[in-house]
């Protein structure tokens, strides 16, 4: 919710996720990126992943996604 500063996460099937509302990009790797949220660590786990788009209020990720949790 953008009110509070929740993230809101939309996946599409498993090669696309975009994320609004993240605090920051703390690593990024070809298998695993994390971002800080206001409600923890989201980590994005797969195979060649890489980021497409980042600007202040979202991030789009694209590559073959496996896995995503907070941590």
């Amino acid at each position: 919710d953008t009110v509070f500063g929740i993230p809101s996460i939309r996946i599409v099937g498993d090669m696309t996720i975009e994320i609004m509302n993240y605090k920051g990009l703390r690593s990024c790797s070809p298998a695993e990126i994390k971002l800080g949220t206001c409600i923890g660590e989201l980590c994005v786990c797969g195979n060649a992943l890489g980021i497409v788009e980042i600007n202040s209020e979202g991030i789009r990720i694209q590559g073959k996604i496996s896995r995503i949790a907070y941590v």
